[in-house]
């Protein structure tokens, strides 16, 4: 499996937890839980020409985001944002985003199961 641009660097989420694994463990737990349900929400709000959601949503997914450590997703987030503020159309942009997401997401799976 591909990743995108490197591995999901857990140090964010390590600092967080102040090495407290347990605790690192429900982070990702939830992370893993909330960001699919996001992305799905953002599809339907893409589709729906509705800017301010998918505004809203973007910036929702920002910490999760930046907890996966990978510096593309993290601008890749950032100009989905920037362009839905801005009324552009991100529906082919989402659809390349959100496969890099989801293998970081498995890799972040991965990564938890090793603590």
């Amino acid at each position: 499996m591909q990743k995108p641009l490197g591995p999901v660097d857990l140090s964010l989420l390590r600092d967080l937890s102040a090495g407290d694994t347990a605790f690192m463990k429900e982070l990702i737990d939830t992370i893993l839980d909330a960001v699919p349900k996001e992305l799905l929400y953002l599809a339907q709000k893409i589709e729906e020409g509705n800017f301010k959601e998918q505004t809203n949503t973007l910036h929702k997914l920002k910490p999760s985001i930046d907890y996966f450590g990978i510096p593309s997703l993290i601008f890749e987030r950032k100009d989905l944002y920037e362009n839905a503020i801005n009324g552009v159309d991100i529906k082919n942009d989402y659809f390349k985003f959100k496969a890099k997401v989801d293998i970081a997401l498995k890799d972040m799976e991965e990564q938890q199961q090793a603590l």
